[in-house]
């Protein structure tokens, strides 16, 4: 009888282990297979200001990527200025930007769409040189929702020059390699770690049992 009991609880014990062991794997899988979902890193876009034009003259962006406005011409000041309604106000930017010095940075203008504060919508910038409206231009802001960690699908939509974003394509794929190894021997170890602990335990028992016997 107490042999009986000795090898049901065992066994009791050995399956409780392997379902154990079962769910964590499982776990382990589905961290293996799902995709990176977070906020993309923020990307920065480049506005050049000269004579009579904005180059490009509208574009997409996402929040949480950056924006600079380059004033190339040596003679006037340019004035970038915008008006929108952001996530929990009211939001009035402008920043003034001097004529064009390659020793500073006078020369420009920088914002960042911080996610906490804007909202995905269309803003009308307008832009003064010498205190007097000069141009007026459409950004597209959108939503930072998409599960890469690159540009969308399509690329951005930035007219005029074909501008792309800066970092590269092949800076994402290594990202998303170092992600998948990561997670892979984090799996192993987690493996390595339950076989020593339970069945190695579990062997133990047995062998002990099996002297008393």
């Amino acid at each position: 009888m107490v042999k009986l009991q000795i090898a049901g609880t065992r066994n009791l014990r050995d399956e409780v282990k392997i379902e154990i062991l079962r769910i964590t794997l499982a776990l382990f899988a589905i961290l293996l297979i799902a995709p990176a979902a977070s906020a993309h890193d923020g990307m920065t876009f480049e506005f050049n200001m000269e004579n009579n034009s904005v180059q490009p003259e509208e574009a997409e962006v996402r929040l949480n990527d950056s924006v600079i406005f380059y004033n190339l011409v040596t003679d006037s000041n340019r004035t970038i200025t915008f008006s929108t309604e952001g996530a929990n106000r009211t939001i009035d930017w402008q920043c003034s930007s001097g004529p064009s010095d390659s020793t500073t940075n006078s020369d420009e203008c920088k914002i960042w769409f911080d996610p906490s504060l804007y909202k995905a919508t269309i803003i009308e910038i307008q832009i003064y040189e010498n205190d007097s409206l000069w141009n007026i231009f459409n950004l597209t802001l959108l939503e930072d929702s998409h599960d890469e960690n690159g540009p969308p699908d399509g690329g951005f939509n930035l007219p005029g020059n074909n501008q792309q974003p800066t970092g590269s394509s092949d800076e994402i794929g290594l990202e998303n390699i170092f992600l998948i190894t990561a997670i892979v021997s984090f799996s192993a170890a987690g493996y390595i770690w339950i076989s020593r602990n339970f069945f190695g335990e579990s062997s133990n028992m047995m062998s002990k049992q099996d002297g008393e016997e």
